[in-house]
C-alpha cells in the first residue's frame, strides 16, 4: 500500500508509555501538496532502466528481441522478447 500523503514532523507525539498518541497527529492538509501532473519521466539512467524494466515486465515494452530462444513466456501463453539493456 502507498499513502496518499507523507507529512514530516520533527518527532512523533508520543503516549505515557512511549506509543504513537496518534489523537495528538496533527490532521493532514491534503490541499498542501502539489498532486502529480501524471506520468514522469526518468530523471537519471537508473530511473531509466528501472522503468524500462518494468514496462518490459507488464509487456509494454518494445524492447529487441536478441533470439526467439531468449524470449519469456507469459502466464497466458504468449511471448515476450527478452531484455536488453
Amino acid at each position: 500500500m502507498v499513502p496518499a500523503l507523507v507529512v514530516a514532523l520533527p518527532a512523533l507525539p508520543l503516549t505515557p508509555t512511549a506509543k504513537v498518541d496518534r489523537a495528538a497527529l496533527p490532521a493532514p492538509q491534503w490541499g498542501a501538496q502539489p498532486a502529480p501532473a501524471g506520468r514522469a519521466e526518468p530523471q537519471n539512467p537508473v530511473e531509466a532502466t528501472l522503468a524500462q524494466i518494468y514496462r518490459w515486465a507488464r509487456g509494454r515494452c518494445s524492447c529487441s528481441s536478441r533470439t526467439s530462444r531468449s524470449s519469456a513466456t507469459t502466464g497466458a501463453g504468449r511471448t515476450r522478447p527478452a531484455l536488453t539493456l
